[in-house]
């Protein structure tokens, strides 16, 4: 049966106040319910249910945590006095009363929620409608810009074609009226025939018809004359001729007769040259593939080099670099948005590309933090302190992994692992004794210790160990851990009291047996675990009892093996002890005699083999 929580109460004229002592645990840890009729408060294997003298304003019941106390308002119906706070909870009345009160809240509790749907409804319609318009306003700016666009570009193409004319033609229209037997010109491209002809003013037809093969890509054909002014100046002929021909088309459509009479095709003429555009474009090299005699050097060394294949690992580091950097900007605008699942996500993915960045760890710890996922916040917390070198990081580093010790201390505080989170506040302390919020931080844990009944607890189950009441102190030290679930010495302790049982058990083979042995292996192995981390395996002196008395329990299971290993690594830690000395020599021998006898026998007088240990 779980164990409950003290309280105490206080009948007020309009309302009943309870006050419940949690005892260590954590509020986080305490689920409360509180009907018109009931109050309930459930945490670490405690549980309180009162059924109240009469009924109350559960709507405006208030609840406050204060001095790790939980302390309950509740409004009464009416100012009568009350002469106790609960009823008989075995009454049949109070039971059909409780459960009657329960289905009420759950019922209003249901209309809430639908309520609450609908209004989400609403709102997220209001906001659709607005993000509507919004769009519609914004598509509609797009556009208005774009045919604002369209026409300047229409504007400046009229424009040029306008200036073209003018700007040849402004200064010859009086000198190309007084020279009309000047020689023709027209404008091709490449590759097409050129014809010069020239006319005598009295009107003779015949001609000398030259063809000229044109060279460039654009060809402008005519013929330069030098005229001499009335002031003795040198004019040029192109500057006083049009740059296009104005042609009748009757007397096109007569040359044209004309010319095919003679076996001429007339070329045609061609409107004014675009505007020129230089484009650059980048494309990646790639080797033609062609038979090993046909290729060239050139052709041969991207391939023996490896050069596309750098050049794509190069593009595809640059791609990942960029998009660590988006995702982790992702992952700091969810967290600062109070999305802490989906910065979470963001900043995993981010580390799969960068796997070890204490910058995303750190970040990701506080976000679990968040999420109250405090082992998941240790993980993160120690391989980024780790990555920066710890206590030993460089000057510039010291006050970021101050702020790592106190981010993974904060969440072996809330896991009730006091001794490791007092660890991390004093290497914090130590690295950055001025940094905001530590000293904070240390007076709530030392205010926790002080009040906290696990001093108590611990004491009172180290004195029934030595007087030899090891059930019971193992009842203790178990209280004890469910106050301070990380603490070392209560761990190591109450494996000491299982031993201590098992060995006064007479049959070792018995179900109880097992059960002793393997609760050792279990709080041995939780107890090594708070002495070492992920990121730093070794284990310090003080773990060599803890390891002495987990390979007893291996050896009593008959897993040899283990015992051997744990002995080893007690050796090695100290080396100066020879009763662990002897004691490995007898298992490693123990160990060799049984691998011997369960392997095969020899064949052909060969010799039997070493087993491993």
């Amino acid at each position: 049966m779980p164990l409950s929580f003290p309280f105490e109460w206080d009948d007020e004229v309009d309302e009943v106040v309870v006050t419940v002592e949690l005892g260590g645990v954590a509020p986080t840890d305490v689920t409360t319910e509180v009907t018109s009729a009931f109050l309930k408060v459930t945490g670490k294997q405690r549980v309180l249910a009162i059924d109240l003298l009469e009924d109350v304003d559960h709507k405006k019941a208030r609840v406050l945590y204060q001095d790790g106390d939980l302390v309950f308002t509740l409004p009464k119906l009416s100012e009568e006095r009350w002469k106790t706070l609960a009823r008989n909870a075995k009454d049949e009345s109070t039971k059909a009363r409780r459960e009657a009160s329960i289905a009420k809240k759950e019922e209003e509790e249901k209309e809430r929620f639908e309520a609450l749907k609908k209004e989400r409804a609403e709102r997220e319609k209001v906001a659709f409608d607005k993000q509507w318009d919004l769009d519609k306003k914004e598509r509609r700016e797009v556009e208005e810009a774009f045919e604002q666009e369209k026409k300047a570009v229409a504007d400046e193409v009229s424009s040029f074609a306008r200036d073209i004319p003018a700007t040849s033609t402004s200064s010859s229209t009086s000198a190309h009226q007084e020279r009309e037997g000047s020689r023709k010109k027209k404008v091709v491209f490449a590759g097409d025939e050129v014809e010069e002809k020239g006319e005598k003013e009295e009107g003779n037809e015949s001609a000398d018809v030259k063809k000229v093969e044109a060279s460039a890509h654009i060809v402008e054909v005519e013929e330069e004359e030098e005229k001499t002014s009335e002031e003795g100046g040198v004019t040029n002929a192109r500057a006083s001729q049009p740059i296009f021909e104005v042609i009748d088309d009757d007397k096109e459509e007569e040359e044209k007769k004309r010319k095919e009479r003679k076996g001429v095709i007339p070329t045609k003429v061609v409107p004014a040259p675009r505007r020129r555009v230089e484009v650059e474009t980048a494309f990646t090299p790639k080797p033609v593939n062609v038979p090993a005699r046909d290729k060239t050097e050139e052709e041969e060394k991207p391939s023996t080099e490896g050069g596309h294949k750098e050049k794509r690992k190069a593009m595809k580091g640059a791609e990942e670099g960029q998009s660590g950097v988006w995702l982790k900007e992702k992952g700091d605008k969810f967290f600062r948005n109070g999305d802490f699942a989906a910065a979470v996500n963001a900043y995993k993915a981010a580390l799969e590309i960068d796997q070890r960045n204490p910058s995303l760890l750190s970040n990701r710890a506080s976000a679990y933090f968040k999420l109250r996922r405090y082992p998941e916040v240790v993980d993160d917390a120690g391989v980024a302190i780790f990555e920066l070198g710890g206590e030993g990081a460089e000057e510039k580093d010291k006050e970021r992994v101050a702020k790592l010790y106190v981010k993974r201390g904060r969440a072996y505080f809330e896991m009730r692992m006091v001794e490791k989170a007092q660890e991390d506040f004093a290497s914090a302390q130590r690295l950055s004794p001025s940094l905001p919020g530590l000293a904070d931080d240390i007076h709530a844990l030392q205010l926790f210790r002080s009040s906290s009944l696990f001093p108590k607890l611990k004491g009172e189950a180290d004195a029934l160990f030595q007087a030899g009441d090891y059930q019971q102190a193992r009842d203790k030290y178990s209280q004890a851990m469910e106050v301070e679930t990380g603490s070392f010495a209560a761990m190591s302790n109450r494996a000491a009291t299982s031993l201590a049982l098992y060995s006064k058990l007479d049959d070792a083979s018995s179900a109880r047996a097992k059960e002793l042995l393997n609760s050792v292996v279990v709080d041995t192995s939780m107890a090594l675990s708070l002495l070492s981390t992920p990121t730093d395996p070794t284990l310090p002196p003080r773990a060599v009892r803890v390891l002495s008395r987990r390979a007893a329990a291996y050896r009593a299971l008959g897993k040899l093996k283990e015992c051997v290993d744990d002995l080893r690594r007690a050796v090695e830690l100290k080396p100066d002890d020879d009763s662990l000395k002897r004691d490995l020599g007898g298992v490693e021998f123990e160990y060799s005699s049984s691998l011997a006898s369960s392997s095969s026998p020899p064949q052909d007088g060969g010799e039997v083999g070493e087993g491993e240990y």
